[in-house]
């Protein structure tokens, strides 16, 4: 896989306003050996110029892939299909992460890696949820979060990309609301811990 750690994949769709900054959020990673697969979905707006010229101020390994508006599960389809990484990270196009983002999921990775996280909204910053297991299974995990006792969002996770192509395993299409929860809860049955 080319040497390539992860393989930070992200589709934009009308995202003008906040794409740079996504952007930059990834560029900016205390980390090493990572890709960025950006995938604009038939954007009306100006989110590919931006992409464009936010992505060729960086030496860090990128893909541009440029779709027929198809929704954000194809988006993340395609975009798994041309990573090169040995582990997923999916960031939206209208997200920030922070500079440690990579490098604290990365550290304790085996199939999989979850981040706590804090949300914010304008000044206001929601308290974080903080994990007090160092090591769950996935049945154990998947099992507190279908019953709501841990918060889970689809960029949180890291995961191995082997679990993932060689399951054949992909955002469904059809699911409009939840699709990051189905696809995660799919994947993380496959593995053994997290």
């Amino acid at each position: 896989m080319d040497n390539i750690k992860v393989s930070v994949i992200v589709p934009v769709y009308n995202c003008s306003e906040y794409i740079s900054t996504t952007l930059n959020s990834i560029i900016n990673q205390n980390f090493d050996n990572y890709e960025i697969i950006v995938i604009d979905d038939g954007s009306s707006d100006n989110s590919l110029d931006i992409i464009y010229e936010t992505l060729s101020q960086t030496d860090i390994p990128h893909k541009i892939i440029h779709q027929r508006n198809s929704g954000v599960s194809v988006a993340r389809n395609n975009g798994m299909e041309m990573a090169r990484g040995q582990y997923f990270v999916f960031v939206d196009g209208d997200d920030y992460i922070l500079t440690t983002h990579l490098s604290e999921l990365y550290k304790n990775i085996d199939e999989f890696s979850l981040v706590q996280f804090v949300k914010k909204d304008q000044d206001k910053t929601s308290n974080p949820y903080f994990y007090h297991q160092e090591e769950m299974s996935t049945e154990e995990f998947i099992k507190k979060e279908l019953m709501m006792e841990m918060p889970l969002k689809l960029w949180q996770v890291m995961y191995k990309a082997d679990i993932i192509k060689n399951n054949d395993l992909k955002f469904t299409p059809s699911v409009v609301y939840g699709e990051d929860t189905e696809f995660a809860l799919k994947t993380l049955s496959f593995g053994d811990k997290k």
